[in-house]
């Protein structure tokens, strides 16, 4: 099973991806369910491919897929900066391999991991959204993820998945990047303060679509309302476990 977050920059994917990790195993600990946050499934790449040079031969073959070149070519025709377009390709190839290597581990079999991504291939179609709510060259979401589902190598129509989308607010989140220890986004970083609060702003517009997208289909959903930094996260995180334990459990 795979539980995805989606946020905008500053909402806390990362910190209650790990928040809920930690509380699951505790609750599920008599069930032999493993859990395994983003990191944890990188480092796991890492470590499957220490030599450089195997790495990036990896890296080649897994997106030498006509799908997924159709995509980068989509990112690179896009508006900004070359740089921009660089990250955002890194962002998306990166979020690509993390999924094939997790359907690897099934294939393995191991069924019993649960995946929880602080950021996933449905965060990731983000960076293909223009501000007028469509991607590059009138290809909508819809498309992208048909792009996606239609790789048997992930497999991702086939997965049990978990949306959470994390509401917040954008003052905040700004307050919030500013003063963490990782700072801004790689592609916030050039931008001035105000052009950060635009951007916050127009990814707010791209988060906001992508959830409306999301709620027509059959996937379960979950919203937190993460405005402001709760102390307790327990009444969302009880209805996650249940419904591990409903879909995983037999």
């Amino acid at each position: 099973m795979i539980i995805e977050f989606s946020a905008i920059p500053g909402a806390g994917k990362t910190y209650l991806s790990e928040l809920l990790c930690s509380y699951l195993k505790t609750e599920l600990s008599e069930y032999n369910f493993v859990f395994i946050t983003r990191k944890d499934l990188q480092e796991m790449r890492k470590e499957k491919f220490k030599n450089k040079i195997i790495r990036r031969i990896y890296i080649l073959y897994n997106i030498l897929d006509y799908r997924i070149i159709s995509l980068i070519f989509t990112l690179l025709r896009g508006n900004g900066s070359f740089e921009n377009k660089i990250n955002k390709i890194i962002f998306f190839v990166n979020n690509v391999l993390n999924y094939k290597f997790l359907t690897q581990l099934y294939k393995q079999g191991n069924s019993n991991h649960v995946f929880l991504l602080d950021e996933g291939l449905l965060h990731a179609s983000e960076v293909f959204i223009d501000i007028n709510n469509q991607l590059p060259e009138n290809m909508d979401v819809s498309k992208y993820f048909d792009r996606i589902t239609s790789l048997k190598s992930i497999n991702y129509s086939q997965t049990e998945k978990m949306y959470i989308f994390i509401d917040s607010n954008i003052k905040e989140n700004f307050n919030r990047i500013s003063k963490r220890e990782q700072g801004w986004p790689d592609t916030f970083k050039n931008l001035s303060e105000s052009n950060k609060l635009e951007e916050l702003d127009r990814f707010k517009q791209r988060y906001t679509y992508i959830k409306e997208f999301i709620d027509e289909g059959p996937e379960k959903n979950l919203v937190i309302d993460n405005s402001i930094f709760q102390d307790n996260y327990n009444i969302y995180f009880d209805e996650i476990k249940k419904y591990i334990l409903k879909k995983c459990i037999f």
